[in-house]
This record gives C-alpha cells, sequence and structure tokens, in this order.
C-alpha cells in the first residue's frame, strides 16, 4: 500500500486542502437556533400566601362607594399606578350585588370606576400584593372554597377566580 505522500506532494496538497474545506463547512453549516425561553420570575410566596391581615377601611368609603348601612365592605390598600384603596362592598337589592373598584386614598377620585356584578360568594378579605413582581399591586379575594386575582391595568380591572377544590 502506497502512502499519498509517496505519489506526488500535489496529491498530498489536495487532500489537505479537501479536509479542511470539508472541516470549514461543518463548522460554518448553518444551525437552527433555538428559540429563547423566557425566564419565569421567581414568586415569593410570602407575597402571594393568604395572610388574615386585613386594612381597616377608610371612613368614607362606604358613603363615597354610595352603599347601604347594612353593605359589607372590605378594603385593601396598596399602589395601583399610584397610591390608592380597592374598596369592595356586597349589598342586596332583589338579589345579592358586589361592588369594587379602586379610589384615591383620601377617596375624592376614582382610579378605576366602580363596577357591580352580582354576588356569588362572601368574601372573607381582600389583600393587595405585587405578584408579578412589576411594581404594581393586585388584587387577592379569598372566599370560602375560592381565590380570586384581580390586575388592575390603566383604568380596568380583570379577574380570574379559581375554585380551591377543581379536579
Amino acid at each position: 500500500m502506497t502512502r499519498i505522500a509517496d505519489r506526488s506532494p500535489v496529491l498530498w496538497t489536495v487532500a489537505i486542502a479537501g479536509a479542511l474545506t470539508a472541516a470549514l463547512a461543518v463548522w460554518m453549516w448553518p444551525t437552527q437556533e433555538q428559540p429563547r425561553r423566557h425566564k419565569r420570575a421567581p414568586i415569593d410566596r410570602k407575597c402571594v400566601e393568604y395572610s388574615h391581615r386585613a386594612d381597616v377601611c377608610p371612613t368614607w368609603a362606604r358613603e363615597r362607594m354610595r352603599l347601604p348601612a347594612d353593605a359589607a365592605v372590605r378594603c385593601a390598600k396598596g399602589n395601583f399606578g399610584e397610591p390608592g384603596w380597592f374598596v369592595h362592598g356586597v349589598y342586596t337589592t332583589t338579589e345579592r350585588w358586589e361592588r369594587y373598584g379602586v379610589l384615591t386614598p383620601d377617596g375624592t377620585r376614582e382610579i378605576v370606576s366602580l363596577v357591580d356584578r352580582p354576588s356569588l360568594y362572601d368574601a372573607v378579605s381582600y389583600s393587595a400584593v405585587d405578584v408579578d413582581g412589576d411594581g404594581r399591586n393586585e388584587v387577592l379575594g379569598r372566599y370560602a372554597g375560592a381565590t380570586e386575582l384581580m390586575r388592575v391595568r390603566g383604568d380596568t380591572i380583570t379577574t380570574r377566580l379559581v375554585r380551591d377544590n377543581q379536579p
């Protein structure tokens, strides 16, 4: 068996050039980039766990919400884009209703307009916590058998109710 170097210096040069070209082609071969996964922000459990501490509602809350004396009123103080109070009241007409919104610390202006909706649960408490770490508080409503997450974005509140005993 003869070696390439014994045959001809030209063949030797061609073999080396071919090997280098193949190595360069493999090295430069375009690879499909994996899509970047967004890193999930860690959640501080102390921040989202239910606590029994409830903020006392300001004296003006019931009057500002236009609720009768027998309505149950609960509040949570926080930063909803600006400092304010999340206020919630349950009242009864021919059926049960609840009214909620966000008011300035002195109650002179609505940050988020008051909204009425039919009420299904008796609220135990509300807490203003920064769940997603963006510097704005969300409201966690704790009910018997359910938890509600309310997000304040601009002049609207979006809600998500989660039953504790879901299948």
